[in-house]
Formats: structure tokens, sequence, C-alpha cells
């Protein structure tokens, strides 16, 4: 009787392990049909899927090289130069106007200024006038005095003009300023120095108007 149970019981193990095993080839042929539908429907998606639209092709416009400009004519060329010519001569015109127009004004300003200083040294020839009128009724201090007064309201009116008398007699001889006319033997220290003055030097706004005439010692 136990040989009996044994043999049913391995019995009954044999059809539940082949009911598991149809289980299990149900199951895989289901799975692997859903994945087989799954890519079917890929594929069908992609068939029927319109076609991506094609952009048409804009070709660009080529540029167009730039135009030369007309060349003048032969005639536009010679009323060109006629122009450029007339142009010049109202430009040197121009030019030596201005130059005579200067010319003049330095003419009337150097008038102005001479006109100036002969009305301020008409006084001084009227005292010198004077002066000799009279020599011979005066003494010679009192013309020596006289000549003294008109020698300094000369120099003043010179100040007036900037014109300034130049002190060399006692200084160191300078060729800047003075010419020397003669050479005469002094003493140690006099040797180079101005010893005598014979004609006065100027200056006029700080520039030499006239060299002083001097004799240098030596």
């Amino acid at each position: 009787m136990l040989t009996h149970f044994s043999s049913g019981l391995v019995k009954s193990n044999k059809i539940g392990f082949a009911f598991r095993a149809l289980a299990e080839a149900a199951s895989q042929a289901a799975t692997s049909s859903s994945s087989s539908n799954a890519q079917d429907n890929k594929i069908f998606e992609k068939l029927t899927q319109p076609p991506p639209e094609i952009q048409p092709k804009v070709e660009q416009p080529t540029e167009k090289p730039p135009e030369e400009p007309p060349k003048p004519s032969v005639e536009q060329l010679e009323n060109e130069i006629k122009d450029l010519k007339n142009q010049n001569l109202y430009l040197l015109a121009d030019v030596e106007n201005s130059r005579r127009r200067f010319e003049r004004l330095a003419k009337e300003l150097e008038n102005t200024a001479i006109t100036a200083m002969a009305k301020q040294l008409l006084p001084v020839a009227d005292n010198i006038r004077r002066i000799l009128d009279s020599g011979e009724k005066q003494t010679v201090k009192a013309i020596f005095e006289a000549v003294g007064i008109v020698d300094t309201e000369l120099h003043n009116i010179f100040k007036t003009f900037k014109i300034e008398r130049l002190n060399s007699k006692g200084v160191k001889f300078n060729p800047e300023f003075h010419d020397a006319i003669a050479t005469i033997p002094g003493k140690t220290e006099e040797s180079g120095v101005v010893i005598d003055v014979i004609t006065e030097g100027y200056t006029l706004a700080d520039k030499l108007l006239r060299a002083a005439k001097v004799v240098v010692g030596k």
C-alpha cells in the first residue's frame, strides 16, 4: 500500500511540473507576442509618418561689381583746368593786394611815429636857435648851462620813444655795443676798458640803434 501511495505521489508531481512548464511557455509566448506587436507598431508608425518638409534652396543674389564712374570728357577737363587757373589768378591778386595794404599800413605807422617825435623835437630846435641868437650876449658859462638844459630835454624825449644812451665810458669794451676807433696806452687796470667816448651809442627798445665810437686802453 505504501508503494502504491508513493507511486501516485510521483505521478502527481510530474503532472504538476508539466502544468508549470506549460504555464511558463504560455507566458513567454505571450511576452514574445507582445514585444513583437510593439516592434510592429513602431515600424508602422515610422512608415505612416509624413516625410519631413524639404525647404526649397533659396539662391542668394550675386553682388554686382561696382560700376566705374564715367570718365570725364576732354571738354570737362579743359573747363576744370580753366577754373583752376582763374582761382590761382584770384589768389595771386589777393596776396598782392594784401602785401600792398600791409606796406601802406606800415608806412602810415612809421609816419605817425616820426610825426609824434618831430612834434616833440620842435621845441628843442627852438631852444637851440635861441641859444645861438643870444650867444654873443651871454657868457660862456650861461651858454654851457643852456646847452645842458637842451641836452636833458632832448634825452627826455628820447626816453618817450624808448631811445636810451649807452653808458660806455669806464666799462669793459664790448664789440656788440662799441666801435673802437683808437687804442692808447694806459694803466694796467685800463687795459681793454673804454677810456674816452667820441660818439655816443644808443639803443631802441633794448636793441642797438647805433654803436658808440670809443677809445680803448691797452
